[in-house]
């Protein structure tokens, strides 16, 4: 979905792919505002059968992003994702270690602790911080 995590992605995935990307959300002030900041931003449920049945219908699709806040509907929609589209790879985010295990074992290609790696980017930036003084 298209909150934080979601658009962050959604960037970086056009700064280092630029190639078709497509954010999905399920409500409609959250794609407006995707919308108006530029991201290509459709309404959609993740958890709905129509909406991935509809994306079968797209044969380029080569990666899902699950960026839902709710472990359990990333879990579901991994396993949407494999009975409508099994080719894909599919990458998704995390709060704790044990949902990164959790969607490892469902099949997610990549999995990230947002909070564990956010701490450790903010460890790594703060010592190249203090790199920089020294020189």
């Amino acid at each position: 979905m298209m909150g934080r995590v979601g658009a962050g992605a959604y960037e970086e995935l056009v700064r280092r792919r630029s190639e078709a990307v497509l954010g999905v959300d399920r409500h409609d002030a959250t794609v407006a505002r995707n919308a108006a900041a530029g991201r290509n931003t459709i309404r959609g449920d993740a958890l709905d059968f129509e909406f991935w049945d509809r994306l079968r219908l797209h044969p380029g699709i080569e990666l899902i992003v699950l960026a839902m806040g709710d472990h359990n509907a990333n879990l579901e929609a991994v396993r949407r994702v494999q009975d409508f589209l099994p080719d894909v790879r599919i990458a998704a985010s995390a709060s704790y270690a044990d949902e990164v295990r959790e969607l490892e074992e469902a099949g997610v290609d990549v999995a990230r602790n947002l909070y564990g790696e956010a701490g450790q980017g903010l460890a790594d930036d703060a010592c190249d911080l203090l790199d920089r003084q020294g020189e």
